[in-house]
């Protein structure tokens, strides 16, 4: 599986534009998730901004790793706060609990002209999803839940993300692992991964999507040049299961991502 190199260059398609667009936004919601949890967070109703880059493979047959340069966004208010993709408002901050509303954008799917073995598939769209997000802060780490649905009837399926993860401070670097387990359900991997009885071809049959558990392992490091300055990088590893595997469509069981970036708080 190639992880680092660039696609070859070729003339801008429609495949090619959303390919982009989903790799920055989805590494934009990494990095600035990753800043508002990794490090201590600015103060209610501050800004942090920067710059960054950074590199995604994909599991879908024949689409390549690519890298590009993204910004790096993060609100955090009294209840109100954004991070990339994310916008959320807390109902409840007590005691090291939180519960929250959330709303998030799934720049997930493909282009039929992504790549040859895509060829006569339906586009597959992202959504607006929206939900609760909770969690809780211990001595031990950070403990996280996300129930998630579609709200524009794209892959109209839902997804749960169970996350652990904990802090280890080292004057000016913090480092930060995290785990999750990633339920998702039948509608959403068969919007995504499965091949309808109309896409279906001699070399691609058909294939129905069943809900899935995926997991994934991070690692996020911040190093703090100063009080308001900070180098911000971070490396993932999802695992796919059989479900999604078994696809037609899909080659590759393991999706890398990674980032490196500089932001500054106001």
């Amino acid at each position: 599986m190639e992880l680092i190199s660039v696609r070859e260059t070729r003339g801008l398609n429609p495949g090619m534009l959303f390919r982009q667009v989903f790799l920055a936004l989805v590494l934009l919601l990494v990095a600035n998730s990753a800043m508002a949890e990794g490090a201590p967070g600015p103060p209610p109703g501050k800004w942090s901004l920067g710059i960054g880059a950074g590199v995604s493979s994909s599991p879908y047959r024949g689409v390549g790793s690519e890298t590009m340069p993204f910004p790096l966004l993060v609100y955090r208010g009294e209840r109100l706060f954004f991070r990339g993709i994310e916008l959320g408002y807390r109902l409840l901050q007590q005691n090291g609990y939180e519960i929250a509303v959330l709303a998030k954008y799934r720049f997930q799917g493909y282009d039929g002209h992504d790549s040859s073995y895509l060829r006569g598939m339906e586009d597959r769209q992202g959504t607006l999803e929206g939900g609760l997000q909770a969690s809780r802060k211990t001595a031990y780490g950070q403990f996280r839940l996300t129930l998630l649905g579609d709200l524009f009837g794209e892959h109209k399926g839902y997804e749960a993300d169970a996350a652990y993860s904990k802090s280890f401070h080292f004057e000016k670097l913090i480092v930060k692992p995290a785990i999750s387990v990633i339920w998702q359900s039948s509608q959403l991997v068969d919007y995504y991964y499965g091949v309808t009885r109309q896409e279906e071809t001699a070399t691609r049959p058909f294939y129905k999507g069943d809900w899935s558990v995926l997991t994934q392992v991070g690692l996020t490091a911040i190093y703090m040049l100063n009080g308001q300055w900070a180098i911000n990088a971070r490396a993932s590893m999802t695992r796919l299961p059989d479900e999604i595997v078994n696809s037609p469509i899909v080659d590759d069981r393991m999706v890398a991502s990674g980032f490196v970036g500089v932001i500054y708080r106001f």
